[in-house]
């Protein structure tokens, strides 16, 4: 991305290898470890660590790059010329990776960790949408799509592939069939030498700011447990890159002028969604009453093309990633569950959690719906 800033390439396609990677585990033992206030952050950071570092390098290190965090998972994309063998060894790899990490040995509370990886193929658009003040990305297509939807139709500790990447490598892996997809068990053949990394810039301050605020780019902290508002929203993009950045980059002027953190546009089976954190990294006054707000705003903008759940609570807020890849974010129960309220809402609505509810009820009205 910051490559083809430098360059002013703004939109564009690859065909490419996609990876969905979703680590079971990482919000229930956020929500334990958060009762140990320091001592659990500690605990959290190392995990953080030791399950994430080892699976981005090898991305990394096998010619790919990871394109979102999403909640206690990535995707990540593997470009052409890339070899697909290379990308389902490499899926081997961070499924054997995190199931050695030992979550078991913590010093407070046991969890176990498991993994589900989705593996898809084929075209992959990409585009840079916002302006110089405020920017983000975003990588869509139905390999985008497919491997985020084969993760969750995948039986724990599995690796499922689609047919399109099926017909390319078949005859180069082991695998056993599955609900019309396949679950990947092997390799035919041992690679004996990686692909060259890929090469990026230096990301110079400048660049940075269009992605960041300057108080994030200067934040040091390892971590911190915080109570936030959780906003996440799916919204009916246009297709043509013209219309996707008139649409985010309105966006993203709304969540700066309500004080909010985007933490980031990406695609799925669900189409386009984005998660807006207001308590972190810096806190406003109400937190819910602030979310609820923004929402309500964001509706009247978008109307029929907009649909969002809100929840309120206690969350992990820190970096998550690794040394040669990481983002700001935050991880916890009450992040996955304003995601499935918005995915029960319907076009126009806003679902909420009964905690936000009890923070704005002098404010706004609601309409309880059921548990």
């Amino acid at each position: 991305i910051v490559d083809k800033v430098k360059k002013n390439e703004m939109y564009g396609q690859i065909i490419a290898t996609t990876m969905f990677v979703d680590i079971i585990g990482f919000s229930t033992i956020t929500q334990s470890l958060a009762k140990y206030g320091k001592e659990g952050i500690e605990v959290l950071n190392k995990i953080l660590y030791e399950v994430f570092n080892p699976a981005i390098d090898e991305v990394h290190n096998n010619s790919g790059f990871v394109s979102s965090f999403e909640g206690d998972g990535f995707t990540s994309v593997f470009p052409e010329p890339a070899n697909t063998h290379t990308v389902c060894q490499t899926a081997l790899h961070i499924s054997e990776a995190i199931r050695s990490s030992n979550p078991q040995k913590l010093k407070f509370d046991s969890c176990d960790f498991h993994v589900r990886i989705g593996l898809s193929h084929g075209p992959v658009d990409w585009g840079i949408v916002g302006s110089v003040d405020y920017s983000t990305f975003y990588f869509k297509g139905s390999p985008i799509e497919n491997c985020a939807f084969l993760q969750k139709k995948c039986p724990d500790g599995k690796i499922l592939l689609d047919q399109n990447l099926f017909r390319k490598i078949g005859e180069e892996i082991y695998c056993e069939s599955y609900k019309e997809n396949y679950v990947l068990t092997g390799c035919k053949q041992k690679l004996n030498s990686s692909p060259p990394p890929i090469q990026s810039s230096q990301v110079d301050r400048e660049i940075a700011q269009r992605f960041h605020s300057v108080s994030m780019l200067d934040n040091k902290s390892a971590g911190e447990f915080r109570d936030v508002g959780c906003v996440f929203i799916s919204m009916g993009l246009p297709e043509l890159y013209k219309d996707i950045n008139d649409v985010v980059g309105r966006i993203l002027t709304i969540v700066a002028d309500f004080g909010g953190y985007f933490e980031g546009l990406s695609y799925d089976d669900n189409g386009a969604h984005c998660l807006i954190i207001f308590g972190a990294p810096s806190s406003c006054e109400n937190n819910a009453l602030q979310a609820i707000e923004f929402a309500d705003y964001l509706r009247f903008q978008f109307n029929t093309e907009f649909r969002a759940g809100i929840t309120f609570g206690q969350v992990f807020a820190g970096i998550k990633g690794s040394i040669q890849h990481s983002t700001y974010g935050v991880i916890g129960d009450v992040v996955n569950l304003s995601a499935r309220f918005c995915l029960q809402a319907n076009w126009g609505e806003i679902l909420t959690d009964r905690c936000s509810n009890e923070q704005i009820l002098t404010t706004y009205s609601s309409e309880f719906i059921g548990n």
